[in-house]
């Protein structure tokens, strides 16, 4: 074994890992959950993902590079697309509006119809939509270098999870009805919702009357074609990374490596090889959210761009 692997190992050190989502959201049209016509534009740009380190290393898609060992930089170009107000439980069934009622509260739902799994696309009234952006990513360790355990980076100065334009923090109701789930891919081609995260914490009820006249609040979704309930992934919001099980989903910084949580780790992906996991980051606009609401298109920057940003860090595997 060479001296440099050696040096590897010996450090622990996995790398940082950023994944790089541009929105161009609003344009001319309205913001609604109760509105087919009225849809928020979320054109993907180009997703990158960086590794920054010897051990640990991310591309887009399913096949590892083991073509370099140094820093790596993946581009994911995805085709620009719209998308509208949805909702979902575990990333794999989506719900749209069916029927509203008084006061304009939506009273019924349906899955979206011939949905297409790669892209979010949907239809509904010969109409097309999407539910979903979503980027699939291969995070992989360098050859000989051991195995690592993905956490996200609590160290961050950012938070772990950032929503920007610009640079600069966003607050609006776009941004705060947004949600960010990462999944894991496993060799079977089985895939599992790992965790959900909000810009903020969700509070109150959105525009159905299932959760108003039910006072279901806070983490919603969909449940089926005439209720909504609260979630049953795990979730966490702002910088807040210990989801509402105790799990604590942040490694912390340590000279020039990371230490995985102490209390109840939960990891990202655990035992990553030089095989590498497949992970997939979707970004939707939760509909049952108290802040996915009617908002004036004179009220929003239509040349305004939502950056998502995940950090994530590795440690070695427990």
């Amino acid at each position: 074994m060479s001296s440099r692997v050696k040096q590897l190992r010996k450090q622990l050190a996995v790398a940082a890992i950023s994944v790089i989502m541009a929105c161009v959201a609003l344009g001319s049209a309205t913001y609604a959950w109760f509105a087919f016509n009225n849809t928020v534009s979320a054109r993907t740009a180009t997703v990158t993902a960086m590794a920054n380190g010897m051990t640990l290393q991310i591309v887009a898609g399913t096949t590892p590079d083991h073509g370099k060992d140094n820093d790596t930089v993946a581009f994911d170009s995805t085709t620009a697309h719209e998308i509208s107000p949805s909702s979902t439980d575990d990333a794999k069934t989506w719900f749209v509006p069916a029927s509203w009622g008084d006061g304009a509260l939506v009273t019924s739902y349906q899955l979206a119809n011939g949905l297409d799994a790669a892209t979010g696309q949907y239809a509904v009234g010969g109409k097309t939509f999407y539910a979903y952006n979503v980027s699939t990513y291969t995070v992989y360790t360098v050859r000989d270098t051991g195995i690592a355990d993905v956490y996200l980076d609590g160290s961050a100065d950012e938070g772990a999870v950032s929503v920007t334009s610009n640079g600069q923090p966003l607050s609006d109701k776009v941004a705060r009805s947004m949600r960010i789930g990462i999944s894991t891919v496993d060799a079977q081609g089985n895939e599992t919702l790992k965790v959900v995260y909000a810009p903020s914490e969700p509070a109150g009820s959105g525009n159905d009357a299932y959760s108003r006249q039910n006072g279901i609040a806070g983490w919603t979704a969909v449940a089926d074609a005439s209720s909504t309930k609260v979630v049953t992934y795990k979730h966490l919001f702002g910088t807040t990374y210990v989801d509402q099980n105790g799990g604590n989903w942040a490694a912390t910084k340590n000279g020039k490596n990371f230490d995985a949580p102490v209390d109840n780790p939960a990891a990202l992906a655990t035992h990553v090889d030089y095989n590498g996991v497949i992970l997939k980051v979707y970004i939707w606009l939760e509909g049952t959210d108290a802040d996915c609401v009617n908002t004036a298109a004179s009220a929003v920057d239509e040349g305004l761009s939502y950056d998502v940003t995940l950090r994530m860090v590795g440690t070695n595997s427990q």
